[in-house]
């Protein structure tokens, strides 16, 4: 039809477009796929409402697109079909996913998209492999010590409460130990902040729990012993001895310390925001919308903490800010749903979204918030991208020393140094660091559907080893040593984002001190003028680029002095893989670290678990290490693309994209070839004692005691005791030391050494 004014034209048929896909899809009735998210990310009453559609007769929601486990309960109404994007790991898996669908029914379709990959090729080539394979039970590790110490703290308060209701005990006793229960262990954690409407000055007193255990100890301690002697392995049978969990019980008080500090610091971060922005809004009139929204999230942070505003359902599940037990479950005191929810938040806030304005918190363990929440990297999470924007600094930490590291760009390593110190080498940087912390995520945009891979801004994290550690085995792989050690204390360090150093030779992340604000540092140079420039006048001081550290304790199968990078992380990788394959886990159960050195080639080649206590896979990938190289040789050995380093068919993900370049397919085979595919034990791994960081007051002073320190560390010294008075004799009378160590009788005053 011509649309002209006054066209004299004659309407002429014309056929349909046999090959025009959207006539077909109009003419074929297909049914319209209307899916809907569905994880923990999702708040509470969001994902309630989403159920009951998808339970329904409504066609509102008919596809979920979910995580693994798929937690909908065993009867999901009238579900008839299971996609899933990839093969399992393992039969179980299998069968745990597709038989979701028919419950209701007894008939349903489940489709498996097998991908290039060797694994999902095999089970495509011979399916019954996977529908008629072996069905393992379900299993963890009851090795964990944290998940242990959880449940003793658990079973502690149990029999706490029971002793209100003993009879064996006078009514004085048991209203005492009520009155200590009820004053130390509260409903809501507004007692543990505040006192009689006010922040408290001092911190919360633990003293009376404390002395109510130390009162019935042996009675605890034999409780505690039975309870975890009924049928639990022999072969885990270490971490529930009675001296293990008497440890546990006595480091209760401590623990519950801790979680208290933490939501203490919160606090106190709120409360200084609040205060300076105060001051601001004094000054100016108004406040700029960045900061009025930061004063309106810090209000509501109080007021949560007191109790004053209640916890709304459609607000994130998993961090209940207001009942005490719950805060104590997500802090990781108390047990919970998993053991790696982390303790560091990110709050991320929508404008709009369906039902109004929605907050809700994203907890991420610090070694995953170390990568992910840093400035200028995207976090996607209920069909929105938002990006981290201010990052919550204790106020303890502006007095605390901020650690500082050499970086030698050549070697791909860190060493600590000191702030005034110049660089080692030639081409290394020096960088000041702060801990991982809690975060604002900004919103930033819906997710569209044009988006078909999300942004992940890569980062250089290097790391060092602590020189602590819970022992472990030592294992001879061929001419290789392996070891296996529990409880690796490591630092991870993020110093910066690759592009920016790669193209600019950018190190760290531009970060306000002050207020926490930052931008991204791949933004241009006319926003970081504007930022440092705007920061000068509203915060004192510019801004100035920083890097993030984090500190794990994680379990750690490692390839010490490996002749390169290329070796650990194709070697590491390989072995990943075939665990994969081999074990009920997926690839992000167990993470790689390569470590190097400033001072030479060689580097150590860590694969560690990043479960908090462990997970146990790397004991199973030790029992079972034949099988593990046997499939490793095979991923290596099948190379249908022929490449000659990698490629996404052999070594090459999405998620090792910042490794890439040191993934060598043929290199790792002549090594698995060459070491053979059996472990022999070598000796017994001693534990390294851990040395007391110094506590606050106690740092070195000046620059001449830093270097002291620094170089008593790195000869293998502890950290010693410092600030401490020494009486002498009455003629000499007394002297402080710069460091005591009380083993060895020896004293190491530095105001003596620069006089001789």
């Amino acid at each position: 039809m011509c649309l002209s004014w006054r066209c004299n034209g004659e309407l002429e048929f014309v056929k349909e477009d046999r090959d025009n896909y959207n006539l077909q899809l109009l003419n074929k009735n297909y049914a319209m796929l209307r899916p809907e998210e569905h994880t923990a990310m999702v708040p509470h009453k969001e994902r309630e409402r989403l159920e009951n559609l998808f339970k329904g007769n409504s066609e509102a929601v008919n596809a979920f697109v979910c995580t693994p486990t798929l937690e909908l309960g065993v009867d999901i109404g009238q579900l008839d079909a299971v996609l899933m994007r990839n093969v399992p790991p393992l039969p179980a898996n299998y069968w745990q996913r597709a038989g979701r669908a028919g419950r209701r029914h007894r008939m349903a379709v489940g489709l498996t998209y097998c991908r290039s990959v060797s694994h999902d090729r095999a089970y495509f080539a011979d399916p019954f492999k996977l529908l008629a394979g072996r069905v393992d039970p379900p299993a963890f590790n009851l090795r964990n010590d944290l998940m242990v110490a959880k449940h003793v703290h658990a079973t502690v308060i149990s029999r706490l409460h029971q002793y209100t209701r003993d009879a064996s005990f006078t009514d004085e006793q048991r209203n005492n130990i009520k009155d200590t229960l009820k004053t130390c262990l509260p409903d809501r954690i507004s007692s543990y902040l505040f006192e009689d409407g006010l922040v408290r000055e001092s911190p919360f007193d633990l003293s009376p729990l404390k002395t109510l255990m130390g009162r019935y100890e042996k009675d605890l301690v034999q409780y505690v012993t039975a309870a975890f002697s009924q049928g639990w392995p022999e072969a885990d049978a270490e971490v529930t001895k009675p001296e293990v969990l008497m440890n546990h019980i006595r480091g209760m008080v401590s623990e519950l310390e801790t979680v208290i500090g933490r939501l203490s610091r919160r606090l106190q971060w709120a409360l200084a925001q609040i205060k300076r922005l105060n001051v601001l809004r004094e000054k100016q009139g108004d406040l700029e919308p960045e900061d009025d929204t930061l004063f309106r999230r810090c209000d509501t942070l109080v007021k949560r903490l007191k109790g004053t505003i209640r916890r709304r359902r459609r607000e994130a599940e998993g961090y209940d800010d207001v009942n005490a037990y719950g805060m104590l479950s997500a802090e990781g005191f108390l047990p919970g749903y998993g053991l790696e929810r982390g303790s560091v938040l990110g709050t991320a806030e929508i404008p709009f979204w369906r039902t109004g304005a929605m907050e809700f918190a994203l907890p991420r363990p610090s070694s995953v918030a170390l990568r992910e929440y840093v400035p200028g990297n995207l976090i996607y999470a209920n069909g929105n991208r938002f990006v981290a924007r201010r990052f919550h600094r204790d106020v303890d930490e502006e007095r605390a020393e901020m650690p500082v590291f050499e970086i030698s760009t050549e070697r791909h390593a860190v060493k600590v140094t000191n702030a005034g110190a110049a660089p080692g080498a030639l081409g290394a940087k020096i960088l000041q660091t702060i801990a991982v912390c809690d975060v604002d995520l900004v919103h930033q945009s819906h997710i569209s559907d044009e988006e078909d891979l999300r942004f992940q801004m890569g980062v250089a994290v290097h790391s060092i080893e602590r020189d602590q550690h819970n022992g472990g085995k030592a294992y001879n792989w061929g001419p290789q040593a392996l070891h296996h050690r529990r409880g690796v204390r490591l630092r991870l360090v993020n110093v910066g984002a690759n592009s920016a150093i790669e193209r600019f030779d950018r190190y760290g992340y531009p970060v306000c001190r002050v207020c926490g604000q930052s931008v991204s540092p791949l933004s241009s140079d006319k926003q970081r003028d504007h930022f440092d420039q705007s920061h000068q006048e509203r915060c004192g001081r510019p801004p100035a680029p920083v890097g993030f550290y984090a500190d794990v304790v994680a379990d750690v199968l490692s390839l010490p002095a490996c002749s390169d990078q290329e070796t650990a992380y194709s070697v590491l990788e390989t072995l990943r893989m075939a665990a994969t394959n081999v074990l009920n886990m997926h690839m992000e159960d167990l993470q790689l670290l390569v470590i190097g050195h400033v001072d030479r080639d060689e580097v150590d080649g860590l694969l560690w678990d990043p479960m908090p206590g462990g997970s146990g896979l790397i004991d199973q990938i030790c029992e079972c290490f034949d099988e593990v190289v046997n499939n490793a040789v095979e991923i290596v050995e099948t190379y249908p693309s022929a490449c000659d380093t990698s490629c996404v068919d052999c070594l090459q993900t999405f998620r090792n994209g910042y490794y890439h370049k040191y993934l060598n397919r043929e290199l790792a085979w002549e090594i698995l070839r060459s070491w053979g595919n059996r472990i022999t034990l070598s000796h017994e791994i001693a534990a390294k004692r851990p040395f007391e960081e110094p506590s606050e007051g106690t740092h070195p002073v000046n620059e001449v005691e830093r270097k002291l320190r620094h170089l008593l560390l790195s000869a293998g010294f502890e950290e010693g005791v410092r600030g401490e008075q020494l009486r002498l004799d009455r003629a000499i009378g007394t002297t402080t030391p710069d460091v005591i160590y009380r083993a060895d009788h020896h004293a190491e005053d530095e105001g003596a050494m620069t006089r001789h």
